[in-house]
């Protein structure tokens, strides 16, 4: 629901500031123009990025799923890197609110020690503090825990948590 809520805001924002610069034929300021230009980037932005990690996070579960035996024998490797059992994973929280909605969209899992886990940690706890503030009464909650697991790497499993066999 966080992502089509995203999307719905980037197409209103996009849809104001095309009234404003339409405004601006009759008048001289572009600025609340601009500014819906911005927000509107960042909501559609955001939208493309977090779909994008919710159809690899797909991929990722599917190849677990599919490759469950070799995985088990410790010669697997996705992407080029070893999977084993014992591989940790970290998986990232965003929020996403407005008045009364507010959503938790989690990212897909990064193998820890061999990605830039803390850089997406960074960017998801980003788009949390810009997103994640608005809504009564959850928004508040939901981003100071987000924004403390995200920067804390608080949410480490393993691949074998994601076989079922701990």
């Amino acid at each position: 629901m966080g992502l089509w809520v995203l999307l719905a805001f980037g197409i209103l924002f996009l849809g104001s500031a095309v009234g404003h610069f339409m405004k601006l034929i009759s008048d001289s300021s572009a600025g609340e123009g601009w500014v819906c230009v911005a927000l509107s980037a960042f909501c559609l932005g955001a939208f493309a990025i977090l779909q994008a990690e919710k159809n690899s996070q797909k991929r990722f579960l599917n190849w677990i799923a599919a490759n469950r035996e070799i995985i088990k024998s410790g010669r697997a490797t996705y992407e080029e890197k070893a999977i084993t059992p014992d591989t940790k994973l970290v998986q990232f929280t965003v929020v996403i609110s407005l008045i009364v909605i507010t959503t938790r969209i989690p990212s897909r899992y990064y193998i820890v020690g061999q990605e830039s886990a803390t850089f997406v940690g960074l960017v998801y706890s980003f788009i949390t503090l810009i997103t994640g503030w608005w809504g009564i009464p959850h928004g508040p909650i939901y981003t100071v825990q987000s924004l403390y697991k995200n920067l804390t790497h608080r949410s480490v499993i393993t691949v074998s948590d994601l076989l079922g066999e701990k």
